[in-house]
């Protein structure tokens, strides 16, 4: 995982040089670890912070929120990771979003 994140702005630099144009697209959605059921013997996200809502679905889940910016072809340019319970906008702000002037 280290290696991909050591790879990712060498990869947006390529796309941006290779469609230095297009348009993006930026989403929220979330990833559960574990079951509700076991979310208080979860080692991988221990804290209440994890323990997040989908107001889409009307129920609670234990896990983080992926924010992501993508490009019109399908390219990952942004990604961030928050635990469950923070808001959308909340990861969006601490995105560092690289976006050319102009782009829409």
């Amino acid at each position: 995982m280290p290696l991909l994140h050591a790879l990712a702005p060498l990869f947006h630099a390529m796309w941006q040089h290779l469609e230095p144009r297009t348009d993006y697209a930026l989403d929220t959605f979330p990833m559960p670890v574990c079951e509700n059921i076991r979310a208080n013997r979860s080692r991988i996200a221990p804290e209440k912070a994890f323990r997040g809502y989908r107001a889409s679905h009307r129920d609670y889940f234990h896990g983080v929120n992926v924010h992501l910016l993508v490009a019109s072809g399908g390219f990952i340019a942004e990604s961030w990771l928050t635990p469950g319970s923070w808001h959308d906008l909340t990861g969006l702000y601490g995105m560092a979003l690289d976006i050319p002037v102009g782009v829409r």
